[in-house]
């Protein structure tokens, strides 16, 4: 995998019409429906859902689920498997090892694209940011975690010479 390579954006589409003949778009009154996207709001939603939120929140959402969570930037990533029958995500791809003997070859790998994206509980005063391969590695940390994290990430990669 080219970790150069571009991150994309992977986002839910929650726009749209209401059908060929409409001219509104989603969430705005028409006199066939003068429900707004304001009126629509659950009763149990404590907070209205910040900018970034591209949920479709329900009624009827289980407790466990009322989240507000923002779209996911996909970036290309290899990680390093730690040691023999190390679990691998079903979305990662083993890469080859290097020739026998060589210091590559101690070392399995795998390419993976990973998730970021950010999610709040509704009402909870903490947002979190969420990297991971959506099944088997991950870290979740506070954005005030992150807002720390960066600029020794930034050092460490100074170090590297990447």
């Amino acid at each position: 995998m080219d970790d150069s390579a571009p991150m994309s954006v992977v986002a839910l589409t929650v726009g749209g019409t209401r059908g060929a003949a409409a001219q509104e778009p989603l969430g705005r009154p028409t006199e066939e429906d003068p429900v707004t996207t304001e009126h629509a709001r659950p009763t149990w939603q404590a907070d209205a859902c910040p900018d970034w939120c591209v949920v479709l929140h329900a009624q009827d959402d289980d407790e466990r689920d009322r989240t507000h969570v923002s779209a996911s930037l996909s970036v290309p990533a290899r990680q390093l498997l730690g040691g023999p029958g190390a679990e691998v995500s079903p979305f990662a791809e083993r890469e080859p090892g290097g020739p026998p003997g060589s210091p590559e070859a101690m070392d399995s790998t795998a390419a993976a694209d990973l998730a970021v994206c950010l999610h709040r509980r509704d009402g909870a005063p903490s947002t979190w940011v969420y990297v991971g391969d959506g099944a088997v590695q991950h870290l979740e940390l506070s954005t005030d975690s992150w807002r720390r994290i960066l600029p020794a990430l930034d050092r460490v990669l100074e170090l590297a010479g990447g």
